[in-house]
């Protein structure tokens, strides 16, 4: 999915600068044929520069972009929310997840948290021209629509910051591991809940009897919440027309999710198959 979205541009500059060190390496190589350990110096270096670049290629776009500069063109950003807004029909819009935790008194604990189409705009970070509504702008989104004097950065920067982490809040249904109410010291964000990684955050708050997203954070998780942190071992979800939950999208490698792990106020929302599948599963508590 996300390994194909490195740009052309970014690709062949890291192609090009790659092949004209490994050509100069060759050249010093030759350099250093009457000399054993000079060969052996050369080789090295050769080797030390393909897997730098190897490591490189395999980054995805936006760890390429972050170590090139810290700023960002209207093109880039287009590029990151137009296939972001793919992402996100494809694994949140229009879905509830529940995300399974134990608390800061190691009982098991959830969360709802339910995902609308006018919620993406506030992911991205940007605001918008001529009056696009949050619904509009998404749709233009999928439909590849959005042009560069649709959007305008924030002064603040926090623009730039939000998309550089917005495919993984994309998939935050299959990579959150931890929870926790929000405790962070930005005078000028409002949010509840907060759940991510040491690299991407999603803020949540109150709305109902569950939660909806409000803001994106390029930050460590375990700086915005107490500690410890809760730590999720298991993330179900489902379409918010849906009674129960169905779909079991993570589980923690260091447990099994069974019945007797779960809160009980949730297994009334789990549906019966897939209670039974866990019924079946040995115990094994995180």
């Amino acid at each position: 999915m996300l390994s194909v979205w490195a740009d052309t541009t970014i690709r062949n500059s890291f192609q090009t600068s790659g092949a004209g060190r490994l050509a100069g390496n060759g050249k010093t190589r030759d350099s250093f044929q009457t000399s054993g350990a000079g060969r052996l110096a050369d080789n090295r270096k050769i080797s030390q520069e393909r897997a730098r670049l190897s490591a490189a290629a395999d980054k995805s776009p936006f760890q390429i972009f972050q170590a090139r500069r810290t700023d960002m063109t209207k093109k880039e950003a287009i590029s990151i929310i137009t296939k972001c807004a793919s992402l996100y029909a494809d694994n949140l819009c229009d879905r509830q997840l529940a995300f399974v935790y134990r608390n800061l008194d190691n009982k098991p604990a959830f969360i709802e948290a339910t995902f609308r189409a006018n919620n993406f705009l506030h992911f991205t970070g940007v605001e918008t021209a001529s009056g696009i509504k949050a619904n509009a702008f998404y749709r233009n989104a999928i439909d590849r629509r959005l042009k560069e004097s649709d959007i305008i950065f924030k002064q603040n920067h926090t623009t730039e910051l939000k998309l550089q982490v917005l495919h993984s809040i994309m998939l935050i249904a299959y990579s959150a591991r931890m929870i926790g109410d929000y405790v962070g010291t930005h005078v000028d964000l409002y949010t509840e809940k907060v759940t991510g990684t040491t690299t991407a955050c999603l803020g949540l708050i109150k709305a109902g009897q569950g939660y909806i997203p409000n803001t994106v954070l390029q930050e460590d998780i375990r700086n915005l919440i107490p500690s410890p942190p809760g730590k999720i071992f298991a993330i179900l979800r489902k379409p918010v027309g849906q009674v129960q939950y169905a779909e079991l999208t993570y589980q923690s490698p260091k447990c099994r999710v069974t019945v007797k792990a779960l809160p009980p106020k949730l297994l009334s929302k789990i549906d019966n198959h897939l209670l039974s599948q866990l019924s079946a599963t040995p115990p094994d508590y995180p």
